[in-house]
């Protein structure tokens, strides 16, 4: 997808989502994960990886240290990896350790600019 502005994405605690945001003061979210029981792929060659930041866990991490930097947080929060498809329609969440898929996730919602609202 042809962005503009930089996008994040975040984990949601209470409806278990992952939303793809954008990166900028005010933004708005951008697509909808939900978990599912996609199909799980044999390789992620090709695939992105991203990081998916959980809500509370970020606030909590800077309430405790509010200097902590990105990787000094990804250093502390690093035992799972999330991979999302070429066509963004596809997320998995991956045990670093085991390499074994946790949860799959699929496009659930989406916005463009060209939407109205």
């Amino acid at each position: 997808m042809d962005r503009n502005e930089p996008v994040d994405y975040w984990y949601c605690l209470e409806c278990h989502r992952v939303y793809e945001v954008h990166a900028i003061r005010s933004g708005r979210w951008l697509r909808v994960y939900n978990r599912s029981g996609a199909d799980v792929p044999v390789s992620f060659d090709g695939w992105k990886q991203i990081l998916v930041m959980p809500e509370t866990a970020t606030y909590v991490a800077t309430e405790v240290d509010p200097e902590i930097t990105l990787s000094g947080y990804l250093r502390q929060h690093d035992s799972v990896l999330y991979y999302l498809s070429l066509d963004e329609t596809v997320a998995h969440v991956v045990d670093k350790a085991s390499s074994q898929i946790l949860f799959p996730y699929v496009l659930e919602d989406f916005w463009s600019p060209s939407a109205k609202g």
